[in-house]
């Protein structure tokens, strides 16, 4: 994320429903997660059946606590597409 020309790193992680991590942490700009299968096929909300994905943006602490005043911001583009 930036802010000006200040920098603060974030974490990228894709999870499948059962807790298995579906790549390690992506942090590279246009790194991408692709080829993933087993999408949920029963709801497109992902509420019932099939299977569902965890996507999580994480910034850690200790950078938090490093970084120089701001407003940081982002953006991180998820990309879906049927088979």
């Amino acid at each position: 994320m930036k802010s000006g020309a200040n920098e603060l790193a974030y974490q990228i992680d894709l999870k499948k429903a059962d807790g298995t991590r579906v790549s390690a942490y992506i942090q590279a700009a246009g790194v991408t997660a692709s080829n993933q299968t087993n999408a949920n096929q029963t709801s497109k909300t992902c509420a019932s059946g099939g299977n569902s994905h965890e996507f999580t943006v994480t910034v850690l602490e200790t950078d938090i606590e490093a970084a120089v005043d701001g407003d940081y911001s982002d953006v991180v583009s998820v990309l879906i597409a049927a088979n």
